[in-house]
């Protein structure tokens, strides 16, 4: 008598049509039932997956990306279009979204040139390069120093030296935020 017919991660997420990490973070959860043989048993893991209220699919659908003209204009509150008492009135409501929209897309660009706004991946490349050099010091500490150390036994001279070369390596920490418009090379 053949063993119960179960199937791989990778086949269970095609046939959910899902990926293989939604299927181990569903495991995880304890939502999925495994076979002695360690595949997956199909039928009750998909009971499972329904008990826990989750679909077939990706789940949520996922968001187009807008421009931001679009995405402004779409918040903006207009009357139903498919209850045009006066097209006029309509028309000027959705002008004046429209005209709201690239007033504030106008005053994002105006901050931005002022540098009262700054982008985000900007700010994450600039305190990468400054945490990057900071971790290199502090890694160079114990070639430098373990020479001095071999041939000394004073714990007070030991502990002063590493003091010394730990504020040394952190010398390079900025006091204020590094102004993200300037270089910040050594």
């Amino acid at each position: 008598m053949p063993g119960p017919a179960g199937v791989t991660i990778k086949q269970y997420a095609a046939i959910r049509d899902v990926t293989e990490e939604t299927i181990t973070n569903a495991d995880a959860r304890g939502i999925i039932s495994w076979f002695r043989n360690g595949l997956i048993n199909p039928t009750e893991s998909d009971r499972n997956w329904e008990r826990e209220g989750l679909a077939f699919g990706r789940g949520r659908p996922r968001k187009k990306k807008e421009d931001p003209l679009t995405a402004l204009i779409g918040r903006a509150k207009v009357s139903d279009p498919t209850h045009i008492d006066d097209p006029s009135a309509f028309y000027s409501q959705q002008r004046a979204a429209h005209e709201k929209a690239k007033r504030e897309i106008a005053e994002l660009k105006l901050a931005e040139m002022r540098a009262d706004l700054v982008d985000v991946n900007i700010i994450g490349r600039v305190w990468f390069e400054v945490l990057r050099k900071l971790r290199n010091r502090l890694l160079a500490i114990p070639n430098r120093v373990s020479a001095g150390f071999a041939a000394n036994s004073d714990a007070g001279e030991i502990r002063q030296r590493l003091a010394d070369e730990i504020e040394e390596a952190l010398a390079i920490a900025p006091e204020d935020p590094p102004n993200v418009g300037e270089s910040n090379d050594d």
